[in-house]
């Protein structure tokens, strides 16, 4: 073999496109990687092989999400060698005349539902996704299956029972708590330089046994390097469930099943997101949530409520499904006639004013309306309110002030375009997890993740910055990075002198808010101000998140307007992928305050 071996990569180790192990097996054996240079001439002379090299910097992110080398002028370097082997990685073929569409490097260029631009072609695995592990291209299989199986007037469906669920045979034992995946041993790197011996020494037959008798497991899986799911906060989406192509891995509450009467489509009941879901029902029982591919918002995706916690609400022993009157101090059931002739009897005993509404941001559009006009037209009465107008109301007098409404002012499937993004007062990943996946997919994409919260939530481990804020200083975080905005000219003067008014007494309030007050003010060090500012303002389009962190204060509305101010201080409204998008803990928030469930409107 050769006595010394060098590796040129013209990124750097953590963007090698091998297994860690391997990297890392490799360097032990003492092959030598020299990182972030790039071949630029080979060079033969007087039987001499030489190659010519450039030195190279990491520049912006590539489409594949990986940051570009770039060139280092005059940086130019040459290499003696013996043998010279290019290893530039795969490269799919695409037969001539085939007449689909390919992207940088031959890979097929395919939408969201796996489909070419050919009709009535779909492709994945590695010539969609590039050199990737064997279960994803297995995944992406069944993926464009139901994508085809749509295609052809089908329901996606392409679940299939190999046994009537009465014949299966008895599930293997299941593993217990804490048991780990088997490890393989390998020989020592000063044995394996010296010989052709096999490198893995494999397992003994118990571990191999034991091993083959579950699932080899998928990417779903493998993903967590062998850790189990208590350890890597496993969320119970059943998101795994769904891209197991195998099987292996199973929903309890639906095995044995069979399959369903009817597939009702329907929308969340939970957050504010609006997640499609279609809920399989057999004997009129709910007994299966599926997200629903189709869904514009949540596009297949949903959390663990969604998936799992609609049947056992519906069908809970304790929901009320009638009405309850109190007789001799206990509650009976009623019929809703005598029910509606009692409310009706007993509200003639009270006046106007003496009479309170109180709808709710769970009831859809028609029933809000419904009930504050019956206050309002029949009763008489202003005192009509809703449970979630304590969160909402500022939301309403900040973002009205500013722009006219109190809704968001962009739409969920714009966040992951975003090239910043602000979540001030939000933990997303815990309360909306499918808008988590949006900014995730933003920060994949290259985009920036600006993170301010007292408190070290998930989205931390995603963030280019973390501004770890006291408490109730959320305006003083904000002004301060508006002061340096102002001050470094940061600012977009062409958006607010067009779409802005009282700027010059905006740019004067800022004067209060010099570095050092707002370092002691925040407990946030001056120079992660400084960064904040500069990368909300220096990567456009930026959008601002925020929920109840913000508007649960008693200045939730200055909260609110130093959001506003910011986004158009940088020009950041009107846009795609901008704006500032409060994030609602229920599902119609918006809707109950348009229909008129609050007691000033």
């Amino acid at each position: 073999g050769a006595r010394r071996v060098t590796i040129f990569y013209r990124r750097t180790k953590n963007e090698m496109p091998a297994q860690p192990e391997e990297v890392e097996q490799a360097l032990e054996e003492g092959v030598e990687v020299i990182f972030l240079v790039a071949p630029s001439k080979i060079l033969t002379e007087d039987g001499s092989l030489k190659l010519e090299l450039i030195r190279m910097e990491l520049g912006e992110p590539d489409s594949s999400g990986r940051r570009r080398p770039v060139p280092i002028k005059g940086s130019e370097f040459t290499a003696e060698l013996d043998t010279l082997i290019a290893a530039i990685g795969e490269r799919p073929e695409v037969p001539a005349g085939f007449h689909v569409e390919v992207g940088r490097g031959n890979i097929l260029n395919v939408n969201e539902d796996l489909s070419t631009s050919r009709e009535g072609v779909f492709a994945g695995g590695d010539c969609v996704s590039g050199p990737a592990l064997v279960i994803n291209a297995i995944a992406a299989g069944r993926e464009a299956a139901q994508s085809i199986d749509r295609y052809l007037g089908g329901r996606g469906d392409i679940t299939e029972y190999l046994v009537p669920a009465g014949e299966a045979m008895e599930w293997l034992e299941e593993v217990p708590t804490g048991e780990r995946l088997a490890t393989i041993s390998y020989l020592a790197p000063q044995t394996r330089i010296d010989g052709l011996s096999e490198v893995e020494q494999g397992m003994n037959r118990e571990s191999a046994v034991a091993e083959a008798q579950r699932c080899l497991q998928c990417h779903a899986i493998a993903s967590l390097g062998g850790q189990t799911l208590r350890e890597v906060d496993c969320k119970f989406c059943g998101a795994c469930v769904d891209s197991c192509p195998t099987g292996a891995l199973a929903d309890l509450a639906t095995r044995g099943l069979g399959q369903p009467d009817r597939v009702v489509t329907t929308i969340c009941p939970y957050c504010g997101v609006g997640c499609q879901l279609k809920l399989e029902v057999k004997d009129e029982r709910i007994v299966a949530s599926i997200p629903d591919p189709d869904g514009a918002v949540n596009h297949g995706q949903a959390c663990v409520k969604g998936r799992f916690g609609i049947a056992e609400f519906v069908h809970h022993p304790e929901r009320l499904t009638s009405p309850l009157i109190r007789k001799n101090g206990e509650l009976k059931e009623a019929s809703w006639d005598e029910a509606l002739e009692l409310v009706a009897e007993e509200l003639k005993h009270y006046t106007p004013q003496e009479v309170g509404v109180i709808t709710s941001a769970k009831c859809t559009n028609e029933e809000n309306y419904v009930m504050q006009k019956f206050a309002r037209a029949v009763l008489g009465t202003n005192n009509v309110d809703h449970c979630a107008r304590l969160c909402h109301a500022p939301t309403v007098a900040g973002l009205v002030q500013s722009f006219g409404s109190g809704a968001m002012t962009n739409s969920i499937n714009e966040i992951g375009d975003a090239a910043c993004i602000l979540a001030i007062g939000t933990n997303t990943t815990e309360d909306h997890p499918v808008i988590g996946l949006e900014m995730k997919r933003a920060v994949n994409n290259g985009g920036k993740l600006i993170v301010a919260n007292p408190r070290e939530i998930d989205l931390c481990r995603f963030a280019s910055l973390w501004l770890q804020h006291k408490p109730g200083t959320d305006v003083a975080l904000l002004m301060g990075m508006m002061r340096v905005i102002v001050d470094e000219g940061l600012l977009d003067s062409a958006f607010i002198k067009e779409r802005c008014e009282n700027f010059d007494t905006f740019r004067e309030s800022l004067k209060e808010f010099d570095l050092d007050s707002v370092e002691k003010i925040t407990n946030v060090p001056q120079y992660k101000i400084v960064e904040g500012a500069r990368m909300f303002a220096g990567n456009s389009p930026a959008t601002i998140l925020y929920s109840m962190g913000i508007t649960q204060h008693s200045h939730g509305t200055d909260n609110v307007l130093a959001t506003a101010n910011l986004a158009m201080l940088t020009g950041n409204m009107g846009k795609p992928s901008t704006g500032v998008n409060p994030l609602r803990g229920q599902n119609n928030v918006q809707g109950a305050c348009d229909m008129g469930a609050l007691p000033n409107v």
